[in-house]
């Protein structure tokens, strides 16, 4: 199965931010979209999970419009209630799963959630929040990740477990697509290019590196 997107566009107040965007990840590829501010990168996230609209163009999973049964989204407005707990969240994202199996503090251990499993989210710091909100890759049996600054506010133990995170997902078939300001160092086996501005405005380049598909915007 393939995620593609086909002469994708998108302008917003009459500015041209992406267009004719066309290209095709395949079962365990990863794309990184990169860029200055302004440019388009999280609008670009946003229209392949359908929580902005597109001037033209089509994302497809498999051949068929990519809906939120196959992609797992994650921004920055994580979406979080400052008096609901870990558990509280994790609990509706667990339900929303579909999964059986019951919900048990253990399972994030290793982002730390289990210590404040009862503690309003109000309360925890910005990274704390953060693993919250990304706790739910933990959860999805979606195929498509889409993540917008996920290793922002993570301490590089937990960079690092987000990363391996990836990898077993892509190891499984799936594709991810994320935006990243973070120093490269921590993405070093990406594929690497720049964007071109043009009078017509910002247009992607692609750039093909072994099972990496880099598009700066």
């Amino acid at each position: 199965m393939t995620l593609a997107l086909e002469s994708l566009s998108a302008t917003r107040g009459g500015r041209v931010l992406f267009e004719d965007v066309s290209l095709t990840l395949k079962p365990g590829q990863r794309l990184l979209i990169t860029g200055p501010n302004g440019v388009g990168k999280t609008t670009l996230l946003e229209t392949m999970a359908g929580l902005a609209p597109k001037a033209k163009g089509r994302v497809l999973w498999d051949g068929a419009p990519l809906s939120c049964q196959n992609a797992c989204y994650v921004g920055v407005r994580r979406g979080l209630k400052a008096h609901l707990t870990p558990k509280d969240h994790l609990s509706f994202w667990h339900t929303l799963s579909g999964v059986r199996a019951p919900l048990q503090s253990t399972h994030f251990e290793a982002l730390g959630l289990d210590r404040v499993w009862h503690v309003p989210v109000g309360t925890l710091s910005f990274g704390m929040q953060q693993r919250v909100g990304l706790a739910r890759l933990l959860l999805t049996r979606a195929d498509v990740w889409l993540l917008d600054e996920p290793l922002v506010g993570l301490d590089v133990s937990t960079q690092e477990i987000l990363l391996r995170a990836l990898a077993l997902q892509e190891e499984k078939g799936g594709v991810t697509a994320l935006v990243s300001h973070t120093p490269l160092q921590a993405c070093a086996h990406l594929a690497l290019e720049t964007f071109v501005p043009s009078k017509a405005g910002l247009y992607a380049r692609l750039k093909q590196e072994s099972d990496d598909v880099a598009l700066f915007c």
